[in-house]
């Protein structure tokens, strides 16, 4: 397709083409229409209404580019740079996890508690923050909560800020090793303390897909296979001193060390401790108190 206009509806059979074997029908469309809504701002419809539409020749090569990308599993989100999460824009890069839909299902699980708790003063620490999209997602939902989020990765916090200051929320970056117990001075104390932080252990890897194990950053990722629990140690021992009373404490969780977890936060103190599903029904999610 390269160097010469081509039609819209060629672009559709192009990516059909080269990828129906690899993705199905449905997911190449998506692909397709995330790429129209980012480059040319269209809708679906207008996708389908504008087939005959010629793009330009360096607009064919951005799809040329992105088809030969996605031939690699290179996932859509870094090819178009931004993702969406709880009806927010989120850039993303390899620097950064993709926000997942089960973190959205964590953020809303948050806000429903907090609602009903009614803290005065608000605070909030998110752990492990990544692209910030729990920290972002929590101030534009309480705009007057003070809202603190730490990474160890500086390109991951350059990214959040940068989705920070795109969504007007005013959040306290702080970059640091949550496993060195000496940083833990310089977090903050809180109502709310929430982490996903990472719990796949090195032998999950062989089933983990190629978009996901080739280009989203391992550190985010990995936990060796003799010690899975390493990050739940080290924050839950971070929010026995650092949360407020009341305060609650949430992880996203590796479905398979459920009980190891809940153990792990009865043992040192925690109250009302509960294991929650996802929307798939996978033991998702962890919430106790102090």
């Amino acid at each position: 397709m390269k160097n010469k206009p081509v039609s819209v509806k060629e672009i559709i059979e192009e990516f059909r083409d080269q990828l129906i074997h690899q993705y199905g029908e449905k997911e190449v469309m998506q692909f397709l229409y995330l790429l129209f809504d980012s480059w040319k701002g269209w809708t679906k419809a207008q996708v389908h209404l504008e087939k005959s539409h010629e793009l330009k020749v360096e607009e064919v090569a951005r799809f040329d580019s992105a088809l030969d990308k996605l031939k690699k599993n290179n996932p859509i989100q870094y090819i178009i740079g931004e993702t969406c999460f709880h009806g927010i824009r989120l850039k993303v890069n390899p620097d950064v996890m993709i926000p997942r839909p089960e973190t959205e299902e964590l953020v809303a699980a948050v806000a429903h508690d907090i609602n009903h708790r009614k803290y005065k003063d608000l605070s909030i620490l998110d752990i492990c923050t990544g692209s910030g999209c729990i920290a972002i997602s929590l101030k534009k939902l309480f705009p007057s909560a003070a809202v603190a989020a730490v990474d160890v990765s500086s390109g991951a916090l350059q990214i959040a800020r940068n989705n920070a200051r795109i969504n007007n929320c005013h959040i306290q970056f702080i970059l640091s090793d949550i496993l060195d117990e000496a940083t833990w001075k310089n977090f903050p104390t809180c109502h709310i303390i929430i982490a996903n932080p990472p719990y796949v252990t090195e032998r999950e890897k062989a089933m983990m897909k190629k978009n996901v194990l080739d280009y989203e950053p391992s550190i985010a990722l990995f936990v060796p296979d003799d010690n899975p629990l390493l990050y739940y140690q080290a924050i839950t021992d971070l929010s026995v001193v650092h949360l407020l009373s009341p305060g609650q404490l949430y992880f996203e969780i590796n479905e398979h060390f459920a009980d190891e977890i809940k153990k792990l936060l009865l043992s040192k103190g925690f109250q009302g401790v509960e294991i929650l599903s996802d929307i798939h029904q996978k033991l998702r999610f962890a919430k106790a108190e102090l």
